[in-house]
């Protein structure tokens, strides 16, 4: 599988963050020797998930070893400080990780040791090389630096993220998911995990290695999508509701991610596309006749509102409505889609996030796309028969169709379809039959021809094979007043049995 590595790929990059920041009453920086620091290092949370990795190159660090050693004053690490009195970087983790890296490798991870300067090279004013083990002796031991602990009980999970945000000038400024992320990691723990393992999905779909948290947010974009209604709310400012990401009933949530990732490799998966929420490339030659999907040229960057759109709509479809859609149209469908110049206007170029667009592309989307090939997502057929039918049924005939045992009684009856709802298939009284519970549930969505296949299945029809008789003759009496669609493969499967 070919991967790409990209470190930002987006189109509709992320609007520029004007933090308003709750007032805080700020500690004065207190002087720490690094001696201390190091000592402290077990309490310090060095680097949480949320990083996107340690990105200093090496002159980077060399620089900043010197600064230290000719005592030149740096920044003040910021410290978030638990009541257990944990300590997690809120800024300073590139400095701090590369001044403990240096002064012992076994600092920090062991993922990051490769990446730490173990040797600063500094001359003195002479020109002559300065040993290392002095240079480390001088800076553990003779040489402070600026620190500001910010007590962890005073600051909810939105003031943490004004903070983090106010402080994030760096040369190397954090994205904003990496900044929710460090925050889910001791906030929303649950949360943060699911992220990073849904995370996984879209890239593997998308056959891109994102290097700084741009999959996670696409997964949290479609979470808050699902938990509050799309074209109401600024996707944007969803993201940084902390009080409704808390609502999120993340299992929920994951099992709709899962099927909506599932829904979009079963519409586009072609072993030559991997241009999942994507728009045409303007300016490339696009074939003209070809149904062809993976025929045309993309522009290589997702898109926002293709993904917002697709993450709204796919899961509101039940397995019966969605098993039902014509792939093959439903890619032509998609193709034009993205030739309609009035849609690519309302979700690419600047303001797509504003909401007369988003509304705009809802209403397109769903009138050229959605409902030509999808089907109205309301009309649900209903998911059984009705319990009158049901007992009426059972009392015709009180035999499992799976087993061919009798059925004791009516709470002991399930009405089952025969061909799976899920594949499709009605429901009604030309596709169902009473089974006991336990034999609907070993059935599952299969179809009865590969159920009958298992040995649980075979083993249950033997047992019960004097029943077969009766349960044919009560079929063929109740197929006269409610034909069944599936009554001569029923008949054939039950002659058979009675030969087994």
């Amino acid at each position: 599988m070919k991967i790409k590595l990209l470190s930002s790929d987006l189109e509709n990059e992320e609007p520029q963050y004007d933090p308003v920041v709750t007032q805080l009453s700020i500690p004065e920086p207190s002087k720490w020797s690094i001696d201390v620091l190091q000592k402290m290092r077990k309490k310090i949370k060095l680097q949480p998930d949320f990083q996107r990795g340690f990105v200093w190159e090496s002159k980077k660090q060399k620089d900043l070893i010197k600064s230290i050693y000719r005592n030149i004053p740096i920044p003040a690490i910021y410290f978030a400080k638990y009541k257990n009195g944990k300590l997690e970087v809120i800024d300073g983790q590139q400095r701090l990780t590369t001044i403990l890296g240096y002064l012992n490798e076994n600092n920090v991870d062991k993922h990051l040791r490769k990446k730490v300067i173990k040797k600063a090279e500094l001359k003195d004013s002479s020109n002559n090389k300065i040993e290392e083990p002095e240079i480390k002796r001088i800076i553990r031991h003779q040489r402070y630096i600026y620190c500001i602990e910010i007590p962890n009980n005073n600051l909810n999970l939105k003031t943490k993220y004004e903070i983090f945000q106010a402080l994030n000038k760096g040369a190397y400024p954090l994205k904003r998911q990496e900044i929710r992320n460090c925050l889910f990691q001791s906030e929303l723990p649950e949360l943060n995990k699911k992220l990073k393992s849904s995370a996984k999905k879209l890239k593997e779909l998308i056959k891109t290695d994102y290097k700084r948290m741009e999959a996670e947010e696409f997964v949290l974009r479609f979470f808050v999508i699902n938990e509050k209604a799309y074209g109401e709310n600024k996707v944007s400012s969803l993201l940084d509701d902390f009080e409704l990401i808390k609502r999120i009933n993340i299992r929920e949530a994951s099992n709709k991610y899962r099927l909506f990732i599932r829904r979009m490799k079963r519409i586009f998966d072609k072993s030559n596309f991997d241009s999942y929420f994507q728009l045409l490339k303007d300016d490339a030659s696009q074939p003209l006749k070809t149904s062809d999907i993976g025929k045309f040229i993309f522009s290589g960057k997702i898109n926002q509102g293709l993904f917002h759109l697709f993450a709204f709509y796919l899961p509101k479809y039940n397995e019966n409505q969605f098993s039902k859609i014509d792939i093959t149209a439903t890619r032509k469908g998609f193709i034009k889609l993205l030739e309609n110049n009035e849609f690519v206007s309302y979700v690419s170029g600047s303001g797509t996030d504003k909401l007369n667009k988003i509304r705009k592309a809802m209403k397109v989307f769903e009138k050229s796309f959605i409902l030509p090939f999808f089907g109205d997502y309301t009309d649900k057929l209903k998911r059984s028969i009705s319990a009158q039918e049901k007992e009426t049924l059972y009392r015709n005939i009180p035999i499992c169709y799976l087993c061919y045992g009798k059925i004791k009684s009516l709470n002991k009856c399930e009405s089952d379809h025969i061909k799976s709802h899920k594949k499709g298939h009605d429901t009604g009284l030309n596709n169902t039959l009473a089974a006991h519970i336990s034999c609907n549930r070993k059935k599952s969505a299969r179809e009865i021809s590969e159920y009958r296949m298992t040995p649980e299945s075979i083993a249950r029809r033997r047992k019960n094979k004097k029943n077969i008789e009766e349960y044919l003759r009560r079929l063929k009496d109740w197929n006269k007043a409610h034909p069944i669609d599936t009554y001569k493969e029923l008949v054939s499967f039950a002659k058979k049995d009675t030969k087994s």
